[in-house]
């Protein structure tokens, strides 16, 4: 598989193969910090080839939190941001008079302020903004150059437009947030393998069968309120103004960019990418993965 590479120019390869299929948790230091899920190709590609992914031959649904880490570095000050600023509130409207281009601003702008949440200082922040590369759908202005200077411009004014919040910038808190995501998703990957669907994560997105777009769209709010009742888990400050009102919690469905996509016709599953189950090579754990995994089921047992 095919996707742009950093010169925006020259395609870069991605390799599809029968050992991508698996995922694995992986933590930072702790089993509190980090926690998320790694290790799937579909999270190697963007939105617009994950479209394109069958699940037993079916379209797929991708739904995701929208402005996941932001809530919940909010609901670590008690604001519930959805409800203080609106069901429409977007968190990444900001004005960067050097970007008219409104879909790459606001990519940049919302890239930017996640890396930030992650990051441990400003200078980690800027390096990693301007070693990420421009997704395929977009196109980099000509002549923009990603300066410190107007990286720093933009981060000032995510800074001020989040005031409650801007005390986590470039601190390293996003590695505590990673361990809700890991948890939501841990539950969400029980809840649909039980009942024999497949579900395939990218952090805090989750892609389905398109039949069972409600079921997970159901799953996603049980969790999040779950969650949202164990604020041991962002700090001791409590998720409860998240519970107030799920209608709160925005979600957004991706189109498909194949709609004449047919598994029938001889040329129909042009764009399908089957990804078949391994036979005579499956994968085994290793005796380190054992050891590591008994450790965490221990600490899951004293939690």
């Amino acid at each position: 598989m095919r996707k742009q590479g950093k010169d925006q120019k020259t395609p870069a390869r991605i390799q599809i193969n029968q050992h991508n299929k698996f995922v694995r948790r992986v933590f930072n230091e702790t089993f509190e910090r980090g926690g998320r899920f790694y290790g799937g190709f579909w999270q190697q590609v963007g939105k617009d080839h994950r479209k394109h992914i069958r699940l037993n031959g079916e379209r797929v649904i991708e739904i995701d939190f929208s402005g996941w880490h932001i809530q919940l570095l909010y609901a670590r000050k008690n604001i519930n941001y959805y409800e203080k600023y609106g069901s429409r509130a977007d968190p990444y409207d900001i004005h960067v008079p050097e970007i008219n281009d409104p879909a790459y601003r606001r990519w940049l702008i919302k890239t930017l302020m996640l890396i930030a949440v992650n990051a441990t200082t400003q200078a980690k922040t800027f390096m990693a903004m301007q070693h990420t590369d421009t997704p395929d759908d977009l196109n980099r202005p000509a002549g923009l150059v990603l300066s410190n200077e107007l990286l720093g411009s933009i981060l000032d004014k995510l800074k001020a437009k989040h005031a409650e919040i801007g005390e986590f910038f470039c601190t390293g808190a996003g590695i505590e947030l990673q361990n809700v995501d890991g948890r939501i998703t841990e539950q969400l990957i029980k809840t649909f393998t039980q009942s024999g669907v497949p579900i395939l994560t990218v952090h805090d997105s989750y892609l389905v069968p398109e039949d069972y777009n409600r079921d997970l769209l159901a799953a996603m709010m049980k969790e999040y309120k779950a969650i949202g009742l164990e604020g041991k888990h962002l700090g001791g400050t409590g998720l409860a103004s998240l519970e107030t009102d799920l209608a709160y919690t925005r979600v957004k469905q991706l189109g498909y960019l194949d709609e004449e996509f047919d598994p029938e016709e001889p040329e129909g599953g042009v764009l399908h990418q089957e990804i078949l189950a391994l036979r005579e090579k499956e994968l085994t754990a290793t005796p380190a993965y054992k050891r590591r995994l008994s450790a965490f089921r221990e600490w899951l047992e004293r939690e």
